[in-house]
């Protein structure tokens, strides 16, 4: 999955594909990697990008756009965005896809400029017992996808948001 267009409107970004997302319906979570999905009427399994919590709360018949189909995989589907509300209102959840995101923005002679950074991009830098997102110099950059903190700001009216943070891992990280 590959962007093809980046527009900015009102503080969001959006998004244009190189493929129509379709939408489904999460059922169930079979392990951390592996959900099932209803799409079109049928049962499929999809990729979960996002192997930790999603924002805190069960998936179990949430909204969510995947893409796909992609042949000669286990799971021919990978959910790329949830919602609880409505059609028109999706969060990205794969990590993947943010990194490639991020990795495409740190290449700009503009973005390096604003963080004050030069030099080559390297990606997964192994610091110690820890691996690294990437590092541009000697600058060292780890992306998440908080959507809990996207939610948290939402009335989730029938899900609790329950505690979750990616802080533990960031520590790892930063020891």
């Amino acid at each position: 999955m590959k962007i093809t267009t980046v527009t900015t409107e009102n503080d969001h970004i959006q998004l244009k594909f190189d493929q129509k997302l379709q939408k489904a319906k999460l059922i169930k979570r079979l392990n951390r990697f592996v959900a099932e999905i209803e799409l079109n009427g049928q049962t499929v399994l999809a990729h979960t990008p996002t192997t930790g919590k999603i924002a805190g709360i069960p998936i179990e018949q949430m909204n969510c756009l995947v893409s796909g189909p992609y042949e000669n995989r286990k799971t021919a589907y990978t959910v790329e965005a949830i919602s609880f509300w409505n059609d028109n209102d999706y969060v990205g959840i794969n990590q993947n896809f943010a990194n490639r995101l991020i990795a495409h923005c740190l290449q700009t002679e503009y973005v390096q400029e604003i963080l004050g950074v030069t030099g080559a991009l390297k990606r997964e830098v192994k610091v110690n017992d820890s691996r690294l997102d990437f590092q541009i110099g000697r600058s060292f950059v780890e992306v998440k996808t908080l959507v809990n903190t996207w939610y948290g700001k939402r009335a989730l009216p029938t899900t609790p948001t329950a505690a979750y943070s990616s802080v533990e891992r960031m520590h790892k990280h930063v020891n």
